[in-house]
């Protein structure tokens, strides 16, 4: 299957203390290992409380949340999330990879990794460099090969994260995350975040096949004992969870969202039976 991403999405960019910066110095807390313990144990324990709820369910289907979820966010440590996020198994200073003649892409790193962990795509990195990465080491990459115009087939980036430069024309089956910092609530905002949901709503278990695995599985398509080794996890992969910094513009986009999505209609219903 393929490789969990975490999709985030701003509304300012290059602005003092905007919100990719925010975002990004968080970040930097974490892997330098600057951050309050406490504050990961709150957060788990809030995620295990609403996720555990016996009303807990998808958005868009009846069922309950599988309730593996929350035994693996009880074991989440900042070790964990060193390893699975930032690719290192130590702490370690953010080092930024710069592609050459590439104006919109920037690469990040820990100086105790050789992986990346991290990709920001934004209309000009030029001033970001400028205004923002003083202080940081920039290290000019020898290939030239765009980092997410390869993202399906690269498992390092764990995190992308920019503003509108990228929602549109853009096929991607990894992002299971998507978070949306200060995104306002226009009409134009709106139509943003719809479009940008619609990244995280693609899936594929096997090449080609743009079913969920139980569908797969029915029809015979995986095999049983490969399907029972998975079936435990496959949920968390074939669901998208969003979470945004104002609850009130999330709310409005699942409505949205019912709206798009309609009342669903029993095909049968639809005929009359003719007893002859």
């Amino acid at each position: 299957y393929h490789k969990p991403l975490l999709l985030t999405l701003v509304n300012s960019v290059n602005t003092e203390d905007s919100d990719l910066e925010l975002f990004f110095k968080e970040i930097e807390k974490i892997a330098s290992g600057k951050t309050d313990s406490s504050l990961l144990e709150s957060a788990k324990k809030e995620l295990i409380q609403e996720l555990s709820n016996e009303h807990a369910k998808y958005q868009f289907e009846e069922q309950r949340l599988n309730q593996n979820i929350v035994e693996i966010i009880k074991n989440i440590t900042f070790q964990s999330i060193l390893e699975a996020v930032f690719n290192s198994s130590n702490n370690g200073q953010i080092e930024v990879l710069k592609i050459p003649g590439n104006k919109q892409e920037l690469v990040f790193k820990l100086a105790t990794s050789s992986r990346p962990f991290a990709l920001m795509k934004i209309g000009d990195i030029t001033e970001w460099i400028k205004t923002k990465l003083t202080g940081y080491e920039i290290i000019e990459k020898f290939d030239n090969e765009s980092i997410f115009r390869n993202l399906n087939s690269n498992n390092d980036i764990n995190i992308l994260m920019g503003s509108r430069s990228f929602y549109e024309g853009w096929d991607s089956n990894r992002p299971n995350i998507v978070l949306f910092i200060n995104i306002g609530r226009g009409s134009d905002a709106r139509k943003f975040v719809l479009q940008a949901i619609g990244r995280g709503v693609r899936i594929e278990p096997l090449p080609n096949k743009r079913k969920r695995a139980l569908f797969l599985y029915n029809n015979r398509e995986i095999e049983s004992n490969l399907y029972n080794k998975i079936k435990d996890n496959i949920d968390f992969l074939e669901t998208l969870f969003i979470f945004g910094t104002k609850a009130d513009n999330l709310k409005e986009v699942i409505e949205t969202l019912k709206q798009e999505k309609g009342d669903e209609v029993l095909l049968g219903d639809l005929f009359e039976i003719n007893p002859d």
